[in-house]
């Protein structure tokens, strides 16, 4: 069947948010002969594997990293097209009838829609707007067959996700569309608070994003990959002074980039951080 989807929900050590994740794909506009689900975790619980059973979800469960529950999932999958849900966002009802739509367009090989920010509450939102192309994987489809090309390398991967999908369709040369439409509500709380505030995860995500560069060789990727290391190099310098302060091609990168694409917060916050360090220097000097 054209544009059938395959829709994966991944879930790791968290039960909390995933019914309402599952209860979302379930509940669309689109019958279920034009989509399948597939939920990967890493526990199992009797009210949630009851719910999977009796809507016809297939059930994976397994220990591994973020990249081995993905492609367990992929290879268990029968759809052209890949949506991912993380466990704690959820699909607007229309999401999938609308993805099914989008990809009638042959050369479209990667989607991202716009997202609904919210806390407690759906019907009370922080924010609405799109999100950056590489952000979020609750807010990407990719056609199944650019992204097998990589499932050796998809394996190795411990975090960003969504980057490397978003490498893939840009190493592919095919259509990408940044959508504006509001298909996904994303999930605001303690656990997924920025990256870019932890040391530790930031060490992590530098190293996927070197080990990503031994695999994308395209212009617009080795592009997007420094961009990226620049940003990450100076959240590490903004939260750690033990960090070497980044070359001056990061600086510039980093400059670029954060402007271009609305990290002012960011961008300000390592900018604030270098001019007191050096007012900080002229006054010990003084002194």
């Amino acid at each position: 069947m054209d544009n059938y989807i395959s829709v994966i929900v991944t879930a790791y050590n968290r039960k909390g948010f995933l019914m309402a994740a599952l209860k979302s794909t379930v509940k669309q506009t689109l019958d279920r002969r034009f989509y399948e689900i597939i939920v990967v975790k890493n526990f199992t619980d009797a009210e949630i594997d009851s719910y999977i059973e009796e809507n016809g979800i297939k059930n994976i469960v397994m220990e591994g990293t973020i990249g081995k529950f993905m492609d367990a999932a992929i290879m268990e999958s029968h759809g052209n097209i890949i949506s991912f849900l993380d466990d704690d966002d959820m699909f607007t009802s229309d999401k999938i009838k609308v993805l099914v739509e989008k990809f009638k367009n042959n050369n479209l090989c990667y989607f991202h829609n716009g997202a609904t920010r919210f806390r407690d509450n759906i019907k009370k939102p922080l924010h609405r707007h799109a999100f950056e192309v590489d952000f979020n994987m609750s807010c990407i489809s990719i056609r199944k067959d650019v992204l097998i090309i990589y499932r050796n390398q998809l394996r190795q991967i411990s975090t960003a996700q969504d980057t490397f999908l978003y490498l893939i369709a840009l190493e592919s040369g095919r259509k990408i569309e940044n959508g504006r439409e509001l298909l996904t509500f994303y999930r605001q709380h303690g656990n997924n608070t920025s990256g870019f505030d932890h040391i530790e995860w930031l060490n992590i995500y530098i190293d996927n994003l070197n080990n990503f560069k031994l695999i994308f060789k395209s212009k617009k990727c080795i592009k997007q990959l420094a961009a990226l290391i620049s940003i990450a190099k100076f959240a590490l310098y903004r939260n750690n002074g033990n960090t070497h302060m980044p070359k001056f091609h990061e600086w510039i990168q980093f400059s670029y980039y954060s402007i271009r694409r609305l990290h002012a917060r960011l961008f300000f916050g390592v900018l604030k951080t270098l001019l007191t360090g050096k007012v900080n220097k002229i006054v010990s000097k003084e002194k």
